[in-house]
C-alpha cells in the first residue's frame, strides 16, 4: 500500500513538473506577447466592433429610400429585440454562469487546460465563455489553438468591464454566423423563419442557438434532421438549467418547424444607386485630399494621373459598396420618373436587341438650376440595365460642344460678340458644313443658330485650342487628353475620347448660372453608421463671364425658336439650348436649359454605329422637350435676366466690361499684328532670287505665301501697297525662271522621286503604326471588360454579355506577347463573378 502511495505520488510530482516546464517554455513567453495584442485591441474598440455592416443606402431629396448596394443585407438588433429564448438558449447551452463570472469560467478552462496537456498542446475541448467566443468572433481566427485561448483569456475580462451582460449578450446574438450567408440573429431569423428576432418560438429560437455552434452540420435546409437533433438537445440543456418547464419543454420538441428560406429582395441597383455611389466615392476621395487633375502636359503626364486615380477610386468605391453607409441626394423622384418615361417613351420605335440590350440606347442628367443639384439621372432605356450611360458612356458631342468650347470663350475675349460677321466659307484645312452650303460670311449668332461648322471652326483657330480647352478644365470636365491641346476638330466636338452626359449638364448649368460652376453634384451628405462622414459644401468659381453667358444664351434662344433646336422647345417656357450631331450620326445630342431646369440628352448605340436619321434635332430633342414640358407644368413662364454688364447697341448686345473704345484698341492691334507679319512676308520675298533649278522651281510657293499673308490684311490701302511692291518682282523672277527651266524640270523629278520614297516609307510606318494602336486597343479593349467584371457582385445576363465581349476581344490577342497574362486574368476575372450566386463559407465555434 505505501509502495503504491510512493509511486503516485512520484506520478503526481512529475506531472506537477510537466506542467511548470510547459508553462515556462511555451506558455509564458505567450502570455506575455498576447497581454501586448490585448492592449492593442483594446485600444481601438468601441460599440461598432461587434457589428457587421448594413447595406449601403441611398435617400432621395425627401429622404425616401431609392436603393440599396447588397453587401449581405445585414440587421443589427438591439437586446430588446432579440428573443428571451435565444439568450437563455445561449446561457444554457454555452456559458451557465455567465451571469456570475467576469468574463472567465475557471473551472472550465482547467478542465480544458488537462484535456491540453493530455494531448500534447492540442485544444479538443472548449472552455470558452459567451464573452470570449464574442472576443473570438470580433478579433481572433475561428482555428482552435491554444494561443487564440491565451488571447481569448486576456481580453474577455477587459470587455466585462467596459460592458453590461445584456451588452455583451445583444453583442454576441449579433457577431454569430448562422449559415447561408446568415450574419447576426436578425438576418438568421429573417431568413429561416420570415420573422423578426424577437417573434421567434422557443422551438425556432432553440434550432438557432444550436445552429450557430457548426452551420454546416446543423444547416436546417440542407440537414434538417441533424438541426432538429440539435434543436432538442439544446431544449434539454434550457430544461436542465430551469429556464423552461416540462410543458415548455416537450410542445417545443412537438413544434413543427417550417424554414422560409426568405431573402428580402433589394432591387437591383437603378441609376440613381451607381450614380450616387459614384459621386460618393469622388466626394470621399476629395475629403481626403486627392487632388483631381482635368488637362494633362504629356501621354506620361496623363497615364500617371489615371493610375492615381484608379487606385484611390477603388479604394473609396469598396468601402462604399462593401456597406455601412448611408447616402442622402438630391434626387427628385417625380422628375426621376419623368426623364426615365420621356426616354423610354421616344426611343420605343427602336425595338432591336443585341444580347438582351436595346440596340438603340439614351441617357439623359437633368440638374435644378436654383440649387446647381443634380435631381434626375437616366443611364439607359428602361431601368434593369448596370451600365449607367449617365456617368460612363464617353461619345463624341458634336456641335453642342461649341457654346462651350468656341463661342463663350470667344465672347469672354473681347473681340467677339453676337453680330460679329465671320467667314464661312470651305477651305482645304477645314471643315465642311453640314448641309455643304456656304454663304461667304455671317454673323456668329446666325451661325449659331444653323449650327455652321466653319465660323466654329474659324473662332476657336483665332482665340486658340488651348484656351478654350482652359475652360472645359475648369468645368471639370473628365475626359480629356493631352492630345486635345493640339486638336484643332475638338472646335466641333472632335476629342480624342470624348465627354459624359453629367459634365456637359453641369456645363449647361453654368451657363445659366450667368456663367459660375457650381462644385454640386447629388450628394447632400454621408453617414457611417450613423455617424456624418461628410457634409457636402458648395463651392462656386467664375469661369464665363456673367455678360458672356448672357449673350451665349441670347443666341441659343434663338436657336431653339429658329434653329437647329426647334423641336426643343417648350410651351410656356422660354428655353436655350444646342443639338449636335457627329458627322457620322453615331452621336446625337440636345443640351439647354430654362430659367428651371439644365438637361442633356445623349441618344446612340454603345457600339458606335451610324443610324438613319439620328441628329440632335430628332431624338435627343424631342425627349428634352417631353421632360421638361413635364416638370414645368404649373410653373411661370420665366426669361433670363439680362447682367448690367451687358447693353443692347444697333440690335445686338454688347459687354459692358469690353466698351466701344475697347473694341477699337482690339482691331488696331490686330491690324498691327497682320501688317507686320506681312510686311516681314514682303521683304524675304523682295529679296529672294533664282540661282539654280530648286529655287527656280519654289518661286510659285513664295509667291502663294506672300499673297495669303497680304490678303489677311484687313486694310484695303495697306493691302494695295504690299501688293504693287512684290507685282514687279514676281515679273522679273518670272522672266529669270525660263532660264533654268531644264534645271527645275530636273529638279522637279528628283523631288518627286524623293516625295514618292517618303510616301511608300512614311506609308510603312503608318501600317506599323496602326498595328501597334490597335494592338494597343485591343489590349485595353479586354482590359476594360476584366475591370468592368471585377467591380460586379451578381452574376446575371449583364455579366455574361461582358464575359462574351471580353472573350470575343481576347481572340484577337492570341498573337501578341502578352496573351497569357491576358487570358490569365480574365479567366480569374470570369470565374469570380460566375462563382458570386454560389456559397460554401462555413465556420465552426467552440
Amino acid at each position: 500500500m505505501m509502495r503504491k502511495r510512493k509511486i503516485i505520488g512520484i506520478i503526481g510530482l512529475v506531472l506537477i513538473l510537466v506542467i511548470v516546464l510547459f508553462y515556462v517554455v511555451r506558455i509564458r513567453p505567450m502570455v506575455k506577447e498576447y497581454k501586448k495584442i490585448a492592449y492593442d485591441k483594446l485600444a481601438n474598440i468601441d460599440e461598432d466592433t461587434f457589428a457587421k455592416l448594413e447595406n449601403t443606402k441611398v435617400y432621395g431629396k425627401n429622404w425616401e429610400l431609392i436603393g440599396e448596394v447588397n453587401s449581405g443585407s445585414y440587421q443589427y438588433k438591439k437586446i430588446s429585440e432579440i428573443s428571451k429564448y435565444v439568450q437563455d438558449g445561449y446561457i444554457a447551452v454555452e456559458d451557465k454562469n455567465f451571469k456570475s463570472h467576469h468574463g472567465i469560467d475557471y473551472l472550465a478552462t482547467v478542465r480544458a487546460g488537462i484535456k491540453l496537456v493530455l494531448n500534447r498542446g492540442k485544444a479538443t475541448q472548449g472552455g470558452s465563455t459567451i464573452t470570449q467566443q464574442l472576443v473570438k468572433n470580433s478579433f481572433l481566427s475561428q482555428k482552435k489553438t491554444f494561443t487564440r485561448k491565451i488571447a481569448e483569456f486576456f481580453l474577455a475580462p477587459e470587455i466585462e468591464k467596459m460592458y453590461t451582460k445584456p451588452q455583451i449578450m445583444e453583442y454576441y446574438c449579433n457577431s454569430n454566423y448562422y449559415g447561408n450567408r446568415c450574419y447576426g440573429i436578425g438576418n438568421a431569423a429573417s431568413y429561416y423563419f420570415h420573422k423578426n428576432a424577437d417573434q421567434l418560438t422557443l422551438s425556432e429560437a432553440a434550432l438557432l442557438v444550436g445552429l450557430s455552434n457548426n452551420p454546416s452540420r446543423y444547416d436546417p435546409v440542407t440537414n434538417y434532421n441533424s438541426s432538429i437533433r440539435k434543436r432538442d438537445r439544446v431544449l434539454k440543456h434550457m430544461l436542465d438549467a430551469k429556464v423552461i418547464s416540462k410543458t415548455q419543454y416537450q410542445q417545443a420538441k412537438n413544434e413543427k418547424i417550417e424554414i422560409a428560406e426568405y431573402r428580402k429582395n433589394v432591387k437591383p441597383e437603378g441609376y440613381q444607386t451607381s450614380f450616387a455611389i459614384y459621386q460618393a466615392t469622388l466626394e470621399l476621395m476629395k475629403k481626403n485630399g486627392f487632388e483631381f487633375q482635368y488637362t494633362f502636359q504629356d501621354k506620361e503626364d496623363e497615364k500617371q494621373y489615371k493610375e492615381r486615380y484608379q487606385e484611390e477610386y477603388q479604394k473609396y468605391f469598396q468601402k462604399l459598396r462593401n456597406g455601412g453607409y448611408k447616402l442622402y441626394t438630391s434626387f427628385d423622384q417625380e422628375c426621376q420618373k419623368a426623364l426615365q418615361s420621356s426616354v423610354d417613351h421616344n426611343l420605343r420605335s427602336f425595338t432591336k436587341k443585341k444580347k438582351g440590350k436595346y440596340e438603340l440606347q439614351g441617357a439623359a442628367v437633368s440638374i435644378d438650376n436654383e440649387t446647381g443639384n443634380i435631381v434626375a439621372v437616366v443611364g439607359g432605356r428602361g431601368q434593369n440595365d448596370q451600365y449607367n450611360r449617365g456617368y460612363l458612356a464617353i461619345r463624341q458631342p458634336g456641335s453642342s460642344i461649341k457654346p462651350l468650347l468656341d463661342y463663350t470663350p470667344a465672347f469672354d475675349s473681347g473681340v467677339y460678340y453676337p453680330s460679329k460677321v465671320i467667314s464661312d466659307r470651305k477651305t482645304s484645312s477645314g471643315p465642311s458644313n453640314a448641309d455643304h452650303s456656304y454663304s461667304g460670311s455671317r454673323t456668329i449668332r446666325n451661325a449659331i443658330i444653323h449650327s455652321t461648322n466653319t465660323v466654329a471652326w474659324n473662332v476657336l483657330q483665332k482665340i486658340g485650342v488651348k484656351n478654350g480647352l482652359k475652360y472645359l478644365t475648369n468645368l471639370q470636365f473628365s475626359n480629356l487628353s493631352y492630345l486635345d491641346s493640339k486638336n484643332a476638330s475638338a472646335a466641333l466636338g472632335g476629342f480624342t475620347h470624348g465627354v459624359r452626359v453629367v459634365d456637359m449638364a453641369k456645363g449647361f448649368a453654368t451657363l445659366e448660372n450667368g456663367g459660375v460652376y457650381q462644385d454640386n453634384s447629388c450628394i447632400d451628405k454621408i453617414m457611417f453608421k450613423e455617424h456624418e462622414v461628410l457634409k457636402h459644401k458648395n463651392t462656386r468659381k467664375n469661369v464665363y463671364s456673367s455678360a458672356s453667358a448672357y449673350m451665349i444664351t441670347d443666341c441659343m434662344k434663338d436657336a431653339v425658336k429658329n434653329g437647329t433646336g426647334k423641336n426643343a422647345q417648350v410651351k410656356g417656357q422660354i428655353i436655350a439650348g444646342k443639338t449636335g450631331t457627329t458627322n457620322d450620326y453615331k452621336d446625337a445630342w440636345f443640351c439647354g436649359y430654362s430659367r428651371y431646369y439644365t438637361t442633356s440628352v445623349w441618344v446612340g448605340c454603345d457600339d458606335p454605329k451610324p443610324m438613319d436619321n439620328l441628329t440632335g434635332s430628332s431624338y435627343p430633342s424631342k425627349i428634352f422637350s417631353d421632360y421638361m414640358t413635364k416638370v414645368h407644368k404649373g410653373k411661370m413662364k420665366k426669361d433670363f435676366k439680362m447682367p448690367d454688364t451687358v447693353y443692347r447697341k444697333d440690335g445686338d448686345l454688347f459687354s459692358k466690361d469690353i466698351d466701344d473704345t475697347l473694341h477699337e484698341t482690339v482691331l488696331e492691334n490686330i491690324l498691327k499684328e497682320q501688317i507686320k507679319k506681312a510686311e516681314k512676308a514682303v521683304e524675304d520675298f523682295e529679296a529672294f532670287t533664282i540661282t539654280d533649278g530648286e529655287s527656280a522651281y519654289l518661286l510659285d510657293d513664295k509667291y502663294q505665301n506672300v499673297c495669303t499673308a497680304i490678303e489677311k490684311v484687313d486694310d484695303s490701302t495697306q493691302k494695295a501697297k504690299f501688293r504693287q511692291r512684290i507685282e514687279n518682282h514676281y515679273d522679273d523672277l518670272l522672266e529669270e525662271q525660263k532660264k533654268w527651266k531644264d534645271a527645275m524640270e530636273t529638279y522637279a523629278t528628283q523631288k518627286e522621286q524623293q516625295r514618292i520614297a517618303e510616301n511608300e516609307k512614311a506609308e510603312k510606318e503608318a501600317v506599323q503604326k496602326r498595328q501597334v494602336y490597335e494592338q494597343q486597343q485591343n489590349i485595353k479593349l479586354v482590359e476594360s471588360y476584366i475591370s468592368r467584371l471585377d467591380v460586379m457582385d451578381t452574376y446575371d445576363d449583364t455579366a455574361e454579355d461582358i464575359i462574351t465581349k471580353l472573350q470575343e476581344a481576347l481572340k484577337k490577342c492570341e498573337d501578341y506577347d502578352t496573351y497569357d497574362e491576358l487570358n490569365q486574368k480574365a479567366e480569374q476575372a470570369i470565374e469570380r463573378v460566375r462563382n458570386l450566386n454560389s456559397d460554401t463559407t462555413t465556420t465552426e465555434s467552440n
